[in-house]
């Protein structure tokens, strides 16, 4: 077993200490440290089918857990595992991580996660992804974050990030797909809020509103459709209602704030179209019914 151990900016770390267990016998197999260069390697029993557990840890650290599970019939007799350790300052954040390509998985020249507070509409930072399109930041958990995928000449893919105020530290990863400023492009907008039941649009929406407003204020020729859709919950009817007033409500919010109304069109689908199942094995699936209650932008002409 070899590696090297290294923070998130590739410095190396002092002192690290692995304990490595048999995870069969549940016996302590060695305890095994690093190289002044960060680098390790030790040797293991290896019949085949064998499976270990490897823990890091270091003062000032997170203690970093792996496992090697080794096949029945062993046909290398080499493992690299390389270690990124998070300083221990990092509990209470989450780390987001992934890449951003674009329908063909190629990086996109100029790409960036714009990463804002949506109650306040302060930006809490901007990064550019490396040569490959992997890109990496970490944010204070407790928050309601936008954050936003751009490029010139690219819709926009948004995500929302609202996770408990604990003292814990996680990981989040989103690999993003970016698709053209083409007729036919469409995108859910994951920042758009309602109050419950209603159509009344609440302020952690603005920021996700002005960078739609943005996109079609540069477009000359665009002409867009904002899509309402809910899932099963309610009648059939009240669905359409409550689906074309939530369009409705964020086209009026654009045209206000100075978008050419010819360019826009508000349509309610109501339950139609779920992009998840409203359930599951016969019961309600809040997971999927959330993801059905949405506000999606789709361009029309361009």
């Amino acid at each position: 077993i070899y590696g090297k151990v290294t923070t998130r900016t590739a410095s190396n770390i002092r002192e690290v200490k692995i304990s490595v267990t048999d995870n069969g016998t549940k016996k302590l197999a060695g305890i095994y440290g690093i190289k002044s260069d960060g680098t390790y390697t030790f040797d293991l029993p290896g019949k085949g089918g064998e499976s270990y557990s490897f823990i890091y840890e270091s003062s000032g650290f997170l203690t970093m857990n792996e496992t090697l599970d080794l096949p029945q019939q062993l046909t290398e007799y080499d493992f690299k595992k390389d270690i990124v350790m998070e300083t221990s300052l990092m509990l209470g954040t989450i780390s987001v991580k992934g890449t951003i390509t674009d329908k063909d998985k190629l990086p996109i020249k100029k790409s960036q996660a714009v990463v804002t507070d949506n109650k306040t509409g302060a930006v809490v930072g901007t990064y550019t992804p490396n040569d490959k399109g992997e890109y990496y930041f970490n944010v204070q958990r407790g928050n309601d974050y936008n954050i936003s995928y751009e490029a010139a000449g690219y819709l926009f893919q948004s995500e929302n990030i609202n996770v408990p105020k604990e003292r814990v530290y996680s990981e989040l990863t989103k690999d993003i797909v970016m698709g053209r400023i083409t007729k036919g492009s469409k995108m859910v907008l994951n920042n758009i809020f309602f109050d419950s039941g209603k159509a009344t649009l609440r302020k952690e929406s603005n920021v996700e509103l002005d960078k739609l407003l943005k996109l079609i204020n540069e477009q000359q020729n665009i002409k867009v459709e904002v899509g309402g859709f809910t899932d099963n919950a309610g009648s059939l009817y009240a669905n359409i209602n409550l689906s074309q007033a939530r369009a409705d409500a964020v086209v009026n919010y654009l045209i206000i704030k100075g978008a050419d109304r010819l360019k826009l069109i508000a349509q309610g689908y109501g339950e139609a179209q779920p992009i998840a199942p409203n359930s599951l094995n016969g019961k309600p699936n809040p997971k999927g019914m959330q993801m059905n209650r949405r506000v999606e932008f789709k361009i029309l002409e361009n």
